[in-house]
């Protein structure tokens, strides 16, 4: 849970979740009890947080920067094949704040949860992908 909230940038809670495993660990009732419901209370706050964030975001839009955008998903993969997850993360939230079609924000997300999940591989091959994606939705339809 400690790295779980750290890596979504609320470090506070994951120093709260660091005290009660520690607690834990050493059998200490006392600090369990009393830390626990501000843990709890916390990860509903970032919940509430982080839902709200992302209905408000600007990521409804349908206009996207294809160039912009492919130019960053590449950036984004090789950060993963250096397995940076801190610049692909940097990275990623740059393309967030971006007017995004509902489909490339949805493999942002993709890619950001396969980063928190550790797995660069499928992180990279995911931005190559949608790179491309991004490449081939900008080209005019060739004519019969």
């Amino acid at each position: 849970m400690k790295s779980a909230l750290y890596n979504i940038g609320r470090t506070e809670l994951s120093g709260v979740a660091d005290i009660l495993e520690k607690a834990g660990r050493y059998g200490d009732a006392a600090t369990l009890k009393e830390r626990t419901q501000e843990l709890l209370n916390g990860i509903e706050e970032a919940v509430r947080e982080l839902s709200s964030e992302k209905r408000e975001g600007g990521v409804t839009g349908t206009d996207e920067d294809a160039d912009f955008t492919s130019g960053r998903l590449l950036e984004v993969a090789a950060a993963c094949e250096a397995y940076d997850k801190k610049g692909a993360r940097k990275l990623l939230n740059a393309l967030k704040e971006r007017q995004l079609s509902g489909k490339t924000a949805a493999l942002l997300d993709n890619i950001e949860s396969r980063l928190l999940l550790g797995e660069f591989e499928e992180a990279s091959a995911l931005a190559r992908l949608a790179a491309e994606e991004a490449v081939l939705a900008r080209q005019p339809a060739e004519e019969d």
